[in-house]
Parts: structure tokens; sequence; C-alpha cells
């Protein structure tokens, strides 16, 4: 009796470990109808080449997108500040230059705006064809601040050999004060 004891104490650390505590990012929304949003993304996970694949894979299922999406797993979230309602992440890529800038695609299961009271609109230019899913781009400096842009703005891109998604360029900037929020001191680092 006291050995099953003494081997349950021994492996409770390992049953209870925690696990990595997501990376987060706040930014604010601008050049839109909605005035003073901040969005919160937690990305728990990053898409290894096996899950880009999944999710560009389901991009393609024009008739059944939005089921081919929901099956995948969701490794993070968007939502805007005050609101308990997000968005899943299904695609999260992380792309770093030599000079420390980073690129962050997401592709969410719905446009970000799809919760709100009215569609968000563009203060200016022309919004492209409104897709059932959302997409965000990050651009960060080697400091973790930076701008975005979201697939209101321009169109999407999908390579299927390289399984990636992301914006067309020359999109107007629609996020700012995009930052890497610090981790708590006694989160992992």
């Amino acid at each position: 009796m006291a050995t099953a004891g003494l081997t349950a104490l021994l492996l409770a650390p390992a049953a209870f470990a925690e696990k990595p505590s997501p990376e987060t990012y706040e930014a604010t929304l601008t050049g839109v109808s909605a005035t003073g949003i901040t969005l919160k993304i937690e990305i728990l996970k990053w898409s290894d080449d096996a899950g880009r694949e999944a999710v560009v894979a389901a991009l393609g299922e024009e008739n059944e997108l939005a089921k081919a999406l929901d099956k995948l797993p969701s490794i993070g979230a968007v939502w805007q500040s005050g609101s308990a309602v997000g968005h899943s992440v299904k695609y999260a890529h992380r792309v770093t230059d030599a000079d420390g800038t980073q690129h962050i695609t997401l592709v969410t299961t719905k446009p970000l705006d799809a919760y709100s009271f009215k569609p968000w609109t563009l203060t200016s230019g022309t919004a492209p064809p409104r897709l059932p899913y959302g997409v965000l781009e990050l651009k960060l400096d080697d400091k973790g601040n930076g701008t975005g842009t979201l697939s209101l703005a321009t169109e999407v891109a999908i390579d299927t050999t390289a399984h990636t998604v992301g914006l067309k360029a020359g999109a107007p900037t629609l996020l700012t004060g995009v930052k890497l929020v610090p981790k708590p001191y006694w989160a992992d680092r």
C-alpha cells in the first residue's frame, strides 16, 4: 500500500505538468468602420508541415469549407478585447528573416467581424470579395512590435505546393501597435 502511494506521488508531477503557455499578441484595429477595437491573439502551437497542408486542403473545399476547417484542431484564438467570443485559429505560420523580422500568418474559421453587429468595412479603398474565413498577417521587428493587415483588405494567396497561406502584397495596414505580450514570470520561456 505504501509503495502505491509513493508511486502516485512520484508520478504526480508528470500527470500535472503544465502545458506551454501561449504566445500572446495584441493589436489595435484601424482603417475600418469599427473603432476602438483591440484584438488579442493567442497561439498555442505553430503549424507544422502536415498542419499547414491540412488547412490548405480545407481551404480548397469550396462547398464544405466551413466543415473542413472545423474538423481541424484549434491551435489558438483571436478575439476582441472585452468579448468572451473568439475565433478559432487553425493555421499559425511564422517565418523569421535574418534581421529578426517576423512574418506571422493566421487563418481563423470565420472572418474577425463575424460576431459583430455590423460587418466591418474599409474606410478607404475597395475590399476584395468576402470570404467565409479570416486571414491575419502580422509583421514584427526583432523586439516584437509591428503592424498587420487582414483578408478584409486584400486577396488571399494560397500556395498548394508550399502549403502556405498569405495575403497579397500592397494591402493597407489595418492593425497597428502590434506587440508580443511578455509572458508572466512563472510561465515557460
